[in-house]
């Protein structure tokens, strides 16, 4: 991938706080951890997102989940204190002694890769996100309060609006009533006066990739 912007990391736990090497060419933006042995302390899939204390970095020891519609909360999983550009923390939640565990990490790269905060305004003049890149995927989840994570693509709507969504959460369905984005040549634009990805005061967190990285094509 380009300049290290995603890495998949395994480890197994030797039951307390650890930090553990990611690959990435910077600190991470976003990872989402689960895992691979059952009866576990924690099963979820827990996600870390660099904005997703409404906003703000994260405080220690704080959570979401991709499994569910939860916001941001605070408890012994991540240990952001310990997050660099070489490796992440975690609790001994997610490192229990003989268990083994898998990360997904993501950075931000400029062109490529984007995890970032909106806010959202409740209009169907909705809020402007810029990305630096139009966005071939986008994945958003409201962080104070419960909304399903949310995401859009350019393979399956292949013209502005965007509005066929699947959600990360949930068993579902592509569906296509609430939720509705502007894919545009730097970002993306709300374009729903609510739902999951733009209510008024609202705090979200996104993850977004380019359709086209230029400056990584390599010419033949």
């Amino acid at each position: 991938d380009p300049s290290g912007a995603f890495s998949v990391v395994t480890w197994s736990g030797g039951g307390g706080s650890a930090t553990i090497g990611h690959g990435l060419s910077g600190a991470p933006s976003f990872m989402v951890a689960k895992s691979l042995t059952s009866s576990a302390t924690v099963m979820d899939w827990v996600v870390f997102h660099k904005n997703m204390n409404n906003g703000a970095y994260p405080a220690n020891e704080s959570r979401m989940y991709l499994n569910s519609t939860g916001g941001y909360s605070t408890g012994a999983l991540w240990q952001n204190d310990n997050n660099s550009s070489t490796v992440f923390g975690v609790t001994s939640n997610i490192s229990n002694s003989s268990k083994n565990y898998v990360a997904y990490c993501f950075t931000d790269v400029e062109g490529y890769c984007k995890a970032a905060h909106y806010v959202g305004n409740g209009s169907t003049d909705g809020a402007f996100v810029y990305t630096g890149f139009k966005p071939a995927w986008v994945m958003t989840k409201m962080t104070d309060g419960s909304a399903e994570w949310t995401i859009f693509d350019t393979k399956r709507d292949t013209y502005n609006l965007s509005e066929r969504i699947l959600q990360a959460d949930l068993a579902d369905a592509e569906r296509t009533d609430l939720d509705e984005i502007d894919i545009l040549s730097n970002g993306f634009k709300c374009k729903y006066n609510g739902g999951r990805t733009n209510q008024s005061g609202k705090n979200y967190i996104y993850l977004a990739f380019a359709s086209n990285p230029f400056q990584y094509a390599t010419a033949r």
